[in-house]
C-alpha cells in the first residue's frame, strides 16, 4: 500500500518528540552481559554511564530497561547537574532522575555532607537520612551536625530536623530544627535568628530577618527584634553598588518600648557620578536620642559620638570653574544645639597663570578666585537665629628664586564679606611676602649602623600688611578702618640619618614668633619638639609662652611601642604605652597613660589588653580585654569592656566558614549575670 505524502508528513510530525526528546544513555564497561529475556544489561568493571543530565560510575551496575532503573554497588559516583555524590550502592531511575545513594557523602558549597542515604528528589533538591554536616576537612571531623532528616537545597540552605551538635562524638546541644545557610552567592531567603536572655531585656529573639537580593547590584534586608522586657524593634537596610558610578546605603530602625517611648534612627550614604562631570553626594544621620544605639549593644564604645551629621551636595566641574551647592545639618546632643546650612554654595576659578616673562615674572603670575554664599541657621535651648553670609576672594601670587639660594613668594588679595546677622560688611586688601632657604650639612662619618648624618635648618621670614574697611547697618565705612602689619619669623631644625637606601628622622623641632607693628607687641612664642618620631621610643613636646606675662602652656607625650620576644609564638609581643600631659604655669590640666598589649599565646590564640588611666584623678577611664581563639573550623571571641562605671562583656563561638551559625552570651543568659 502506497501512503499519501500528506499522511507521511503527519506521521513524521507525530514522531518528532520521540526522535528529539527520547532519553539516550551511553555506557561503557570492560564486561557487558545482555539478558534478552529480562531486557536487562549487566555491566562490570570500569563502568561509565552517561546521559544528557547525569553521569554514573561504579564497579557493578545492572540496567533494568523495563523499569528504567539502575542498580549498582562498589565505588559508586553520581554526577547530576554538576553535583557529585559518592557511596557504596545506588538505586536510580534514569527517566525521572530520582533515586538513592547509600552510605553516601558529598561536598557542598560550604562543607561536607554524609548520610546513610541521599535521595535525589528534584533538580537541586535532595533529602539526606541519618546525615551529618560539617565544614571540617579533617579525616575525623572535630564537630558535626546530626539530623535524622535533612532537606538540602543546593547552593541555598539545609533544613535540619532535629538538630544535634556533636563535638567529636559527644552531643553538646539539640534543638527541634535548624537552618544552615550554605549558599556562596547572594540569594533571597530567611536568615537564622538568635534567641537568648539578659537581665535588662529578659528573653529575646534577635535578627528575625529576610534577605531579598533584588538583582546583582542591590539587596534589602528586613529585620525584627523582640524583647520580653523592653518591646520590639524593626529594621530596614538597603544597599546598592554599581561600581564606579553609584554607591548607596540606607539603614533605618524603629524601637517601640513598652514604656511608651518611641526611639528611631536613620543613617546612610549616597555617591553618584553623573554625566558631564556632575557629582552628587549625600550623608544622613538622624537619631531620636544619643543613647538609642548604645542601649541595644553588648559592647561599650570608649569614645561616644555626640553628634549626628547629615549633608547633601551637588558639584559640577567645568573646564575653568568648579561649583558646589550643599545642604548640611549637625545636631550636638551635648548642648542640644542644631546647626544647619540651607543651602551653602561655593565656587572657584581654577588657577590661571599669565604674564610669564623671563626677567620680571619667570614663573608668571597666578590668579585665583573663589566665592561662597551660606544661609546659616542655629538653634539651642536659648536662641534661634538665621543669617546669610557671602564672601568674595581674589588672589594674585608668584614665586622667585634669588641668588639660587632664596625662595621669595609674594601675594596680594582682595576680599569682600557680608553677614546679615551682624549687619556688617567688610572689604579687605592685603599683601604678604615670605622668604626662606635651606641650610644643610652632611657629616663625613657614621656612627653605629648609620652611614651619614644630615642637619638641615629652614629659616623663614614673612611680612604681611592689610587694611579692612567695615560698613553696614551697624558701622560706617569712614569710621571703621582696621589696619594690620605683622612680621613672622620661624625656624625649623631637622636631624636625619642614612642607613642603606633609607633615611630616618632623628629629631625635628620648630620655633615661631610674630611681631605686630600696629600694636607694637610680640605674639605668643610657639615651639615644637619631636625626638625619634619614627622610633620605638619617641618624645614630642609643644608649647607656647607669653613673653610679657611669663605664663606658658606645655603639652608633651612619651611613647614606647616595643616588640619583645614571645616564648609561646613566632609573633612578637606588641606593647604600646603613651603618657600624655598638659600643664600650664599654674596647674596640671591633664595627665593620662594609655597602654596596650597584644600577644599570641599559641598558634591560634590571641590576647589583647588596653587601659586608659587618668593619673591626675587616679582612676581608670576605660579598659578592654579581648581573647580570640581560632581552631580548625571554629573561632571563639571573648570581650570585656568598661567605660567609667559601666561594665559589659560578651562572648561568641561560631563556625569559620559559616559565621551565621554561632553560640553567644544571649543563649546562656539565664545562667549568667
Amino acid at each position: 500500500m502506497k501512503l499519501k505524502p500528506e499522511l507521511l508528513f503527519f506521521i513524521a510530525l507525530a514522531l518528532l518528540p520521540a526522535l528529539f526528546f527520547a532519553e539516550k544513555i551511553d555506557y561503557t564497561a570492560k564486561t557487558i552481559v545482555y539478558d534478552n529475556e529480562t531486557k536487562s544489561i549487566l555491566l562490570c568493571d570500569s563502568i561509565k554511564i552517561q546521559s544528557n543530565r547525569f553521569s554514573l560510575w561504579g564497579d557493578t551496575i545492572l540496567i533494568s530497561k523495563p523499569d528504567k532503573m539502575l542498580f549498582g554497588k562498589g565505588s559508586i559516583k553520581l554526577n547530576m547537574d554538576d553535583f557529585d555524590i559518592s557511596g557504596d550502592s545506588v538505586a536510580f531511575n534514569y527517566e525521572s532522575k530520582r533515586g538513592s545513594i547509600y552510605r553516601a557523602k558529598t561536598k557542598i558549597d560550604k562543607g561536607y555532607l554524609s548520610g546513610e542515604r541521599i535521595f535525589t528528589y528534584d533538580e537541586n533538591e535532595y533529602f539526606v537520612y541519618n546525615g551529618r554536616f560539617t565544614t571540617c576537612s579533617a579525616d575525623t571531623p572535630h564537630y558535626s551536625f546530626y539530623a535524622s532528616k535533612m532537606h538540602l537545597y543546593k547552593n541555598d540552605r539545609v533544613i535540619v530536623r532535629p538538630f544535634v551538635l556533636f563535638v567529636k562524638n559527644v552531643p553538646v546541644m539539640a534543638v527541634p530544627f535548624f537552618v544552615l545557610p550554605v549558599a556562596t552567592t547572594r540569594k533571597s531567603g530567611f536568615l537564622m535568628p538568635k534567641a537568648g536572655y539578659s537581665s535588662v531585656d529578659g528573653k529575646y529573639i534577635k535578627d528575625i530577618s529576610y534577605f531579598y537580593a533584588t538583582n546583582d547590584f542591590a539587596d534589602m534586608t528586613f529585620s525584627a527584634d523582640i524583647y520580653e522586657k523592653r518591646g520590639a524593634a524593626g529594621r530596614y537596610e538597603l544597599n546598592v553598588l554599581v561600581k564606579p558610578l553609584l554607591d548607596f546605603s540606607l539603614k533605618t530602625e524603629y524601637i517601640n518600648e513598652f514604656s511608651g517611648r518611641k526611639r528611631w534612627s536613620a543613617e546612610g550614604g549616597y555617591s553618584h557620578a553623573l554625566p558631564y562631570d556632575i557629582y552628587l553626594k549625600s550623608r544622613i544621620d538622624f537619631i531620636s536620642d544619643v543613647s538609642a544605639s548604645a542601649d541595644y549593644t553588648d559592647t561599650t564604645a570608649v569614645v561616644l559620638n555626640r553628634n549626628a551629621e547629615s549633608f547633601l551636595s551637588l558639584s559640577k566641574d567645568f573646564k575653568l570653574y568648579s561649583s558646589s551647592v550643599s545642604f548640611s545639618r549637625n545636631e550636638d546632643f551635648s548642648d542640644k544645639s542644631v546647626r544647619m546650612s540651607v543651602p551653602s554654595y561655593s565656587g572657584y576659578i581654577r588657577k590661571i597663570n599669565f604674564l610669564k616673562t623671563r626677567y620680571f615674572f619667570p614663573n608668571g603670575i597666578n590668579y585665583s578666585h573663589s566665592h561662597a554664599l551660606n544661609n546659616f541657621y542655629f538653634s539651642d535651648s536659648l536662641s534661634d537665629t538665621n543669617s546669610v553670609a557671602t564672601s568674595l576672594n581674589n588672589r594674585l601670587d608668584s614665586s622667585y628664586r634669588i641668588f639660587k639660594y632664596f625662595n621669595l613668594n609674594p601675594y596680594t588679595s582682595l576680599n569682600h564679606s557680608f553677614n546679615s546677622g551682624s549687619g556688617v560688611s567688610s572689604v579687605g586688601l592685603s599683601f604678604a611676602a615670605s622668604i626662606n632657604t635651606q641650610i644643610y650639612g652632611v657629616s663625613k662619618f657614621g656612627l653605629f649602623s648609620y652611614e651619614r648624618f644630615r642637619h638641615t635648618l629652614i629659616p623663614d621670614i614673612s611680612f604681611s600688611a592689610g587694611r579692612s574697611w567695615l560698613g553696614g547697618s551697624a558701622v560706617s565705612f569712614g569710621d571703621s578702618l582696621v589696619d594690620s602689619k605683622k612680621m613672622t619669623f620661624s625656624l625649623t631644625n631637622l636631624f636625619e640619618a642614612k642607613r642603606g637606601e633609607s633615611k630616618e628622622m632623628l629629631l625635628r623641632n620648630s620655633f615661631s614668633i610674630d611681631y605686630n607693628f600696629t600694636s607694637d607687641s610680640f605674639s605668643l612664642i610657639s615651639a615644637g619638639f619631636n625626638l625619634f618620631p619614627e622610633k620605638v621610643i619617641s618624645m614630642s613636646l609643644s608649647g607656647s609662652a607669653n613673653p610679657y606675662t611669663k605664663t606658658y602652656k606645655i603639652s608633651y607625650s612619651l611613647s614606647a611601642t616595643p616588640d619583645i620576644f614571645n616564648p609561646l609564638s613566632e609573633d612578637r609581643i606588641k606593647l604600646t604605652a603613651t603618657n600624655s600631659t598638659e600643664k600650664t604655669d599654674s596647674a596640671v590640666v591633664s595627665d593620662r597613660l594609655n597602654s596596650s598589649v597584644a600577644v599570641k599565646l599559641g598558634e591560634n590564640l590571641d590576647f589583647s589588653l588596653s587601659i586608659l588611666y587618668d593619673i591626675l584623678n587616679k582612676e581608670t577611664v576605660s579598659s578592654s580585654i579581648a581573647m580570640n581563639r581560632s581552631m580548625h573550623c571554629w573561632k571563639a571571641a571573648f570581650r570585656v569592656s568598661t567605660y567609667g562605671e559601666s561594665f559589659k562583656y560578651d562572648f561568641s563561638l561560631s563556625l569559620v566558614d559559616i559565621p551565621e551559625v554561632s553560640l553567644d552570651k544571649g543563649i546562656f543568659g539565664p545562667l549568667l549575670p
